[in-house]
């Protein structure tokens, strides 16, 4: 007899979550530290103009700031001092997004697989996963590291659907950053925004607007 919890009839089989602004809180250090970074190779931005690049990696964003600078050659150097500075300022700052223990121990991994899909290196990835004890539901870790184009364009949200060898369309995705919904959104997944870093009006690409982290409990329910 098959169940309501029958792979082949749900809708949605998989959730695949953004890290930075949607599980920790976090982009407001992220946004910090790369500013500092910036400006240690001669690069001023002001932090409102500096969120357009919210949800896309640090490497993408620094080889067009550093590159408009002519600077361009100190990517690497810019790169290679946030890793240095990170733990202390990302990794050991971070505090989880309220009721992401409940979601992660709440949905049960019979009915829905996880991955997370994040703009972040390996190794602040790894970091909080470890640090918050959360390695053990999620599946699948995409990051900055695993793709040539990353958010905006769809191949982040893309590569993890395959590697779950679930269709995109079988998924949902969770955002904060208009940058990671636009990639969910190309990839051909289900997405529900979370507003924090980015107000509502700021998210209308995406298919839902959660009130809460938790309420993505309860979308699950309707979407099967």
């Amino acid at each position: 007899m098959r169940t309501r919890h029958d792979p082949a009839k749900q809708m949605v089989q998989a959730v695949l979550w953004d890290l930075d602004g949607t599980l920790v809180q976090s982009e407001h250090l992220h946004l910090e530290l790369e500013r500092e970074v910036l400006a240690s190779f001669g690069v001023e931005i002001e932090a409102e103009a500096y969120r357009a690049y919210v949800g896309t990696t640090t490497r993408a964003a620094f080889t067009h700031l550093l590159g408009l600078a002519d600077r361009g050659d100190r990517v690497e150097a810019a790169l290679e001092m946030k890793r240095r500075l990170a733990p202390d300022r990302i990794i050991q700052r971070s505090l989880p997004t309220r009721g992401v223990e409940e979601v992660l121990r709440d949905i049960p991994m019979r009915t829905h697989r996880f991955a997370l899909v994040t703009s972040a290196e390996r190794y602040v990835a790894e970091g909080l996963l470890e640090r918050f004890g959360w390695s053990w539901r999620f599946e699948i870790v995409v990051t900055a590291n695993d793709v040539d184009r990353p958010k905006p364009d769809p191949q982040p949200y893309r590569l993890a659907a395959e590697r779950l060898g679930i269709a995109p369309e079988r998924t949902l995705a969770v955002e904060d950053a208009p940058n990671g919904i636009r990639s969910a959104r190309s990839a051909g997944c289900h997405v529900a925004a979370l507003p924090g870093t980015f107000g509502p009006e700021s998210l209308g690409e995406a298919h839902f607007t959660l009130s809460n982290l938790g309420a993505v409990i309860g979308l699950l329910g309707v979407l099967g």
